[in-house]
């Protein structure tokens, strides 16, 4: 009796470490989780954009350093709801939004806008869960290359793109704005 008291507070301990529950459980510990007995990385919830997600996205933005004072974070949000809004992405851990993606599809490439995770849930592997989720609906697609802008002064979120992959295409990024801002 106390070997399945036992087998079952170790598949508690593991669900809950498995959803994301940053908690300890008293006694409890992830030992059998994975086949290496080694803890599992908390699994995102993710599901496409909802109205009641904007102020939280805004946060999330802002705490990420993702806005800037030309672009209006809101009515960005609001273009991307009207186009291929199956692409604005959230990433939920027991009910709470941490992270958030906009990518697209133009036909020939896919793009990846405003990837965020909550600096608090930083380096457990969200980011990377949000990016490979982001990577196989582009795939389904048709998409054949995704592409990404990163601040050429953002070392930290180059070395995670690198570690993902990516890599530094030989190109110049151009843009122009056609707002009159």
């Amino acid at each position: 009796m106390a070997g399945a008291a036992a087998a079952s507070e170790s598949q508690l301990a593991c669900r809950w470490w498995q959803h994301g529950a940053a908690v300890r459980l008293v006694g409890l510990q992830p030992v059998s989780c994975n086949p290496r007995n080694m803890p599992m990385r908390p699994t995102l919830v993710i599901r496409a954009v909802e109205d009641r997600d904007e102020t939280a996205v805004l946060a999330l933005w802002q705490a990420c350093d993702l806005t800037r004072p030309w672009n209006d974070a809101r009515q960005v949000m609001a273009h991307k709801r009207r186009q291929q809004p199956e692409l604005f992405l959230v990433g939920e851990l027991s009910g709470q939004l941490v992270a958030s993606v906009m990518a697209g599809d133009d036909g020939t490439r896919g793009w990846v806008h405003y990837l965020g995770v909550l600096p608090s849930y930083q380096g457990q592997g969200l980011g990377q869960q949000l990016m490979q989720h982001v990577e196989r609906a582009l795939a389904e697609r048709g998409c054949p290359k995704l592409n990404l802008q990163v601040r050429s002064d953002n070392a930290a979120v180059i070395a995670f793109y690198r570690r993902l992959g990516y890599l530094v295409d030989d190109v110049m990024s151009l843009g122009k704005r056609l707002d009159g801002g």
